[in-house]
């Protein structure tokens, strides 16, 4: 594979949990929110991952159905601070996320 097909996704807040992220390219459902996910055509696990800091602040705000009527995390860009994630490489095709119904 050409590494111009490969691009890091960082997650921060649910989607630093692995069984989270996977959902977006295996599809269903992640244990904790019942929104349910289209697989990617490809379904190949992510070739690697890392943790990443993040230079913006994360806060919480909100009201998700998703998350029961709690609160969803943002990055605030405006100011600088430090918030941690995880990245993972994966292909453009799934970063770009053709699914299957």
């Amino acid at each position: 594979m050409n590494k111009t097909e490969l691009v890091w996704y960082v997650g921060y807040g649910s989607n630093m949990l692995n069984e989270r992220f996977m959902c977006y390219i295996n599809g269903g459902q992640f244990r904790h929110n019942g929104r349910p996910h289209n697989r990617c055509a490809d379904t190949t696990p992510p070739l690697a991952k890392m943790i990443y800091e993040i230079p913006y602040n994360m806060y919480y705000g909100n009201r998700s159905s998703g998350w029961n009527g709690m609160g969803v995390s943002f990055l605030d860009i405006t100011r600088p601070g430090k918030a941690y994630g995880v990245a993972y490489l994966v292909t453009k095709s799934q970063f770009e996320r053709p699914v299957i119904s």
